[in-house]
């Protein structure tokens, strides 16, 4: 997006914004897995158009990812470790 504005007769300032091109998005899942935070930073960044975007998530007691937060992340695009 480019933004601009006229300031004098012969001064022109612009602002241009481009995604992030990497961004990594933690999601806690202690006790209760937070299915929400998912969905809270994975929305906003598919929607900012950040091209590479990794959901990290600690596993379980039984050593697996809640299948809320990986179903969330599949719906939201984001790449999953």
């Amino acid at each position: 997006m480019i933004l601009q504005s006229k300031l004098l007769l012969e001064l022109n300032c612009s602002a241009i914004t481009r995604p992030i091109e990497k961004v990594g998005l933690y999601v806690p899942a202690g006790n209760n897995p937070l299915p929400s935070t998912a969905m809270m930073l994975g929305v906003p960044s598919m929607i900012a158009g950040c091209p590479e975007r990794v959901l990290v998530s600690p596993p379980n007691k039984n050593g697996v990812v809640d299948p809320t937060i990986v179903t969330v992340a599949h719906f939201a695009t984001l790449t999953y470790f």
